[in-house]
């Protein structure tokens, strides 16, 4: 193990998102010197995201099993989502059960409690925490030199990128990015009229994106309109509180809708890297690999290619490196989200024509 004087770590780990705070804790267990670099002051709210039965299954794997647990009342963290409701492709919502689900229930989380606690379980594990970002860093010898925006200077043997869709490691390094088309989700929070209680997901596409929809622990809704950058421009610019467009499905479910004033703007559209590492440094979650919020997989890889990534990291460290096997399943994985993207917009027939759903389905 590296000696922590003089900050020099054997891993500094640049993001303490979920992916990160996943590597760090992994590291950390496996006897590393670990240190997460995160301001953790995002110009974003976290809004409720569902964590699907296969990642409970990854915190199990983690000793986590507790981090997520679904707990009923009206303030529990994280709310149990049991199937959805989607029109797609017709009007009418057509349910699923995730009793079906061979992984089981999902939730839908409380996102800042959720990241709070797998960063705590990091730190618990033995990795330190510094609120302050990666400004700069360069290759001395076997080491990284990792200058920070506090004014500070770390070294470490690897580095590993986690900092989300801006992959702030990997565009240092002057590493490519391939993007899909764009894709603009435009959030807001509020309690619907009916149905307020309903542990389903709600999806249904519009002539010009879809709606997505479901409880958060709190007893709000969370409601998300995924559409092209000219007509969020034009719903943002409205003072309509319709940014959700015309959905006669939702509508006729939820009933009226009170929104809370604030509109949240997200870039959702999938992209990688053209290499997810490379020399002392190796990138995972959105900084790898980021999904259309459609797939339903974000979190998931989030905490996969966390594991993986550190334990790339660990087996480098003790002269096992195989980067190979990690660079075949983030390839793997990209494979199988891009081809189940393009079936999903293309099972959509009714609004074939229109430019939403040509330029999503190319």
């Amino acid at each position: 193990m590296t000696p922590q004087g003089a900050g020099r770590w054997d891993v500094v780990v640049a993001g303490a998102g979920p992916a990160g705070a996943t590597a760090a804790r992994v590291l950390a267990r496996s006897g590393l010197s670990v240190l997460m670099v995160d301001r953790l002051v995002k110009a974003t709210p976290k809004i409720g995201e569902t964590l699907p039965g296969a990642a409970l299954r990854l915190l199990g794997r983690l000793g986590l099993d507790g981090i997520a647990a679904a707990h009923h009342g009206s303030r529990a963290p994280h709310w149990p989502v049991g199937g959805s409701l989607v029109a797609w492709g017709s009007d009418v919502l057509v349910p699923t059960d995730a009793l079906r689900d061979p992984a089981g229930r999902g939730l839908r989380l409380d996102r800042r409690r959720f990241d709070a606690d797998l960063r705590a379980a990091g730190i618990a594990a033995g990795a330190a925490h510094r609120p302050a970002d990666v400004v700069d860093l360069a290759r001395a010898g076997e080491e990284w030199i990792v200058d920070l925006d506090d004014g500070g200077v770390t070294r470490a043997a690897w580095i590993i990128d986690a900092t989300g869709r801006g992959a702030r490691i990997a565009r240092l390094l002057g590493c490519a990015r391939r993007r899909a088309a764009p894709l603009i989700a435009l959030y807001r929070t509020g309690v619907p009229e009916r149905n307020a209680d309903l542990d389903r997901t709600i999806i249904e596409a519009r002539p010009d994106g879809w709606i997505y929809a479901g409880r958060l622990g709190t007893g709000r809704w969370v409601f998300g309109y995924h559409t092209g950058p000219r007509e969020a421009a034009r719903l943002r610019s409205s003072s309509s509180d319709q940014i959700l467009g015309d959905a006669p499905g939702l509508e006729a479910l939820l009933g009226a809708v009170r929104f809370d004033a604030d509109v949240v703007a997200l870039d959702a559209r999938g992209s990688m890297l053209d290499t997810p590492c490379g020399a002392g440094w190796i990138s995972c979650g959105d900084a790898a690999l980021s999904f259309d919020p459609i797939a339903g997989q974000g979190l998931f890889n989030a905490l996969r290619s966390g594991m993986a990534a550190a334990e790339v990291v660990a087996g480098a460290m003790a002269g096992r490196a195989e980067p190979g096997r990690y660079i075949d399943e983030m390839a793997q994985a990209a494979r199988i989200y891009a081809a189940r993207r393009r079936e999903l917009y293309r099972a959509e027939r009714r609004w074939a024509a229109r430019p939403f759903w040509q330029g999503q389905a190319a």
